[in-house]
């Protein structure tokens, strides 16, 4: 029903494949290089690519609370909300997990 995106990577047409008809597609973040014109990139392919499309696309800017922190948390905890891991790391492997990241996976 809801994909948020904090990496704005894929394309549309990726996206839309997987987002049900009438679904929501939040871009949260975007390419962390060249991040103002990278974003401004992200933002229009994204909104561009859903224009013809029963699927919405929304971007997201938002300040973080605690009280927001913490109703993230329940959701988590009650299992409405899930995440999806790639991968997990040693605490030795974290310059290699930021290269992965900077590759563009999530």
């Amino acid at each position: 029903d809801v994909i948020f995106d904090n990496m704005g990577n894929h394309p549309p047409s990726a996206i839309k494949r997987v987002l049900v008809p009438k679904g929501i597609y939040v871009l949260v973040g975007g390419p962390q290089t060249g991040w103002v014109l990278g974003l401004m990139k992200s933002l229009l392919r994204s909104v561009l690519g859903f224009i013809f499309s029963s699927r919405k696309a929304v971007p997201l800017n938002a300040d973080q609370t605690r009280e927001d922190l913490l109703v993230l948390q329940e959701l988590l905890a009650s299992g409405k909300v899930t995440s999806v891991i790639d991968r997990c790391c040693e605490l030795s492997e974290v310059p290699d997990a930021f290269r992965y990241l900077e590759e563009g996976h999530a």
